[in-house]
This record gives C-alpha cells, structure tokens and sequence, in this order.
C-alpha cells in the first residue's frame, strides 16, 4: 500500500438526483465531519426540482465543496464523473438521500493508516421510515489478510454487500476500474473486482453510515426490465471467482439460480404479473437451464437439494388482490408453472 501522510485527502462523492427532502441533511452530514481533510463532489445528475439549487448554495458555504451538473445517466455515470475528477488518496460514497455519523470518515481512515488497508468497510443504520435497524455489521473487528479472505465474506456473509457506500477505498482501486453505462446493480458489476485488489482489509464493525430506504428509491422500486441485469452480475461473479479465486467456487455456484428465483418472486411482489410475463417465462427458462448446468457441476446429486430452499415459489399470491378476478383463467397456467418447479425441485 501507498505511504500516506498523516493526514490524506479523502473525496467524498455524492452522486444527486431529485431528492431535494434529504439533501440538506446529506450534505450537512458530510460538511461537519471530524475529519476536515476532504473535497466534497456533488453531481447533479439532470435533477428537474431544487436539488442544482441546494447544491450551488451550499459550495458558497463550504471551499472544500464542488458542484458538477449533466444530462441524466444515473448513478454510475455521475460517480465517474466524480472519479475522473477526484483528487483524494482515499474515495468514500455517499447516496444523496442518506447520511453519515459525524466521525465516519475520521475512524475509516485511522484504521486505513494504522492497518495500512486498501480498503475499510463499517456497519450501516437501515431506516425505512417507521424504524431504524443495525445491519452489516459482523459483530467483532475484522482484519482482512488478503483479497481471498474479503472475498470470501463477500460472497457468503450479509457484512460486505455490494453497494458502493459505507467503505473507504483507496484511490488506487479505482485505476482502471468504473461504473458500468447501466441504470441498475452497478456497484454489483464491479465490487468483486475492486475486493480482488485489496491486498488487506478492515470491518470496523461499527454502524456509521445510514441508508434512508425512502418511496421511490432504487432499494424499494418494483420489478422493471432493468433488474434483469441481475442475472448478468451474477455470471460476470461466478465466472470472476473461478478464475481467480477457485477456492472460493462453491460459494457461488448457486448463486445465479437463487437471483433468477428472486426477480421471479419480485414480479409478483409487483403486482405486475401480466405486464411482466414475458420476463417471467424467460427467467422460468433462465432457472430451467442453470439447473442442468448446476447438475453437470456438483455430480454428487444430493447437493442440488441446496437449491430447493430458493425454489419455493409463493405462487398463491398471484391469486390474491388485484389478480382476484382472473382466479379461474389462472388455474391452468398455474398449475401447469407449479408441475414445472415442482419437478425442478424433485430432481
């Protein structure tokens, strides 16, 4: 790792689009911090209410503050922006509608100094509005020796997820690595690659970071065509862990199938059957196939039982609220879906 001094840049990168309610809190959050040795780059992303507004106010309020306005491409394309711009030795996202305890980055970056880490990773406060939970936290310090041990966490606990916010990267991790041109899991597109260079890493275990799963927000949106993408992230992990980390491979080789069953669950979750059965039937192909492929993979049979947990497919709910009146032309399509899990299961 780079020799730093004692007192490194960080760049805090707020990428903002249309949430003029939480801003200000946002933005108040990262501007009181402890740590004073930060530039703070907030992209507007094509915001149509007062978000350009707060933001220009605010860098007439604080030097350490930039402001950068385009044309909407969503938040990948807005912290690449921020990336090819940032000056720091460490990187740190922040979402523009949640916000930071007020020595986030002043205890990440100790860590990163005296443990020389590339990267450093604290809980997070979950709030949805009615109460605030404590998660991704593994409930002790933990000092990651190698890019193997990170990723293995990755990959089989809840402590390192995928989102780009709540870590503290080292600037380096970033060389030749962005965001995808893609409106949904991008952090998912590329997080694998950036634990794949870490040579040490830190949990902090300690909540600093707290997500507002607000109305509206990418956490709580029903199912569109873009979360197909999913299945993607997934192959491009798989395949990144076989090639890299093959010890690892186990851990996730069931992982395809389980993301294909959970948009097929969130399709229905969405009340949108009808509207989405296209994408339903070719997931149902999608999980039809993955399931040969899972059979070739594991020989021993028995582990394909592993799958079944994820195959157990709410189907009454496609009988229930808004799709009440069409119970009696479902029930032959539904049983002849039920006959296929079920037999998937039973292999």
């Amino acid at each position: 790792m780079k020799n730093y001094t004692e007192n490194p840049l960080v760049s805090i990168i707020v990428p903002v689009y249309n949430v003029e309610q939480y801003l200000e809190k946002c933005i108040k959050s990262i501007v009181e911090q402890t740590y004073s040795n930060i530039e703070i780059l907030l992209v507007d992303d094509g915001s149509s209410d007062s978000c350009p507004q707060i933001c220009e106010e605010w860098k007439k309020k604080d030097g350490r503050i930039q402001v950068f306005h385009k044309k909407n491409g969503g938040q990948g394309s807005a912290r690449n922006l921020a990336l090819n711009i940032a000056k720091g030795d460490f990187i740190s996202f922040v979402d523009s509608d949640d916000y930071i305890d007020v020595d986030m980055i002043e205890v990440m970056v100790c860590d990163a100094l005296k443990h020389q880490a590339n990267l450093v990773i604290c809980g997070m406060h979950i709030n949805n509005g009615i109460r605030v939970v404590d998660v991704a936290r593994p409930g002790k310090k933990i000092i990651y020796q190698s890019a193997s041990e990170l990723m293995k966490d990755y990959v089989s606990t809840d402590w390192i997820f995928t989102g780009p916010v709540n870590k503290l990267y080292q600037a380096e991790l970033f060389e030749k690595i962005r965001f995808p041109a893609i409106r949904c899991n991008e952090d998912a597109y590329i997080m694998h690659e950036l634990l794949g260079k870490c040579k040490r890493g830190i949990h902090t275990d300690r909540c600093l970071y707290t997500q507002y799963l607000r109305e509206g927000s990418t956490e709580k949106s029903l199912f569109s065509e873009k979360n197909m993408v999913l299945i993607e992230c997934a192959e491009r992990l798989r395949e990144y862990i076989q090639m890299n980390f093959p010890e690892l491979k186990s851990l996730v080789l069931f992982k395809k199938a389980e993301d294909i069953v959970n948009l097929m669950k969130k399709i229905v979750y969405s009340h949108n059957f009808f509207r989405n059965k296209v994408f339903y039937e070719k997931l149902e192909r999608k999980l039809e196939r993955e399931v040969v492929f899972l059979e070739k993979e594991c020989g021993d049979m028995g582990n394909i039982r592993k799958i079944q947990a994820v195959l157990k497919f709410p189907y009454f709910y496609l009988i229930c609220w808004e799709f009440r009146g069409y119970m009696n032309d479902l029930k032959k399509s539904m049983k002849r879906r039920i006959i296929r899990i079920k037999n998937i299961r039973e292999i």
